[in-house]
């Protein structure tokens, strides 16, 4: 018998505003909308996109229309979209978890022209 193993592709958006502090620097305030690839995998027979979409959501959802810098998951560190990227790793990962999914790649977009990817290990 053959075993198949189920990937999937997800995209969401993440509306939100916010600054990057580089090199001491602040820059201005931003609104951004952030595209979110997820890269999944499963062994399980069936699992609605409806599911996947949903375990994303309840991570983004938090975050959405706020000011990033503000929320104590970002506030103590300068804020960057590779920070956002490993904040949405690690708790999409524990959402997938729970529904026998396994996030293996994420990418993060500030703009059309700059992506954050992440392998999930």
């Amino acid at each position: 018998m053959v075993k198949i193993k189920k990937n999937y592709k997800i995209t969401s958006f993440l509306n939100a505003s916010f600054t990057i502090n580089y090199k001491r620097e602040t820059d201005h305030k931003r609104a951004n909308t952030f595209e979110i690839v997820c890269f999944i995998s499963t062994n399980e027979k069936f699992i609605p996109f409806s599911d996947f979409e949903n375990a994303i959501e309840k991570v983004i959802k938090p975050l959405s229309n706020k000011y990033l810098n503000d929320l104590p998951q970002f506030e103590s560190k300068f804020f960057s979209t590779e920070m956002l990227s490993e904040y949405l790793a690690t708790e999409i990962s524990k959402e997938l978890k729970i529904i026998k999914s396994k996030l293996h790649r994420i990418e993060v977009s500030e703009d059309p022209i700059r992506t954050v990817c992440l392998e999930v290990k």
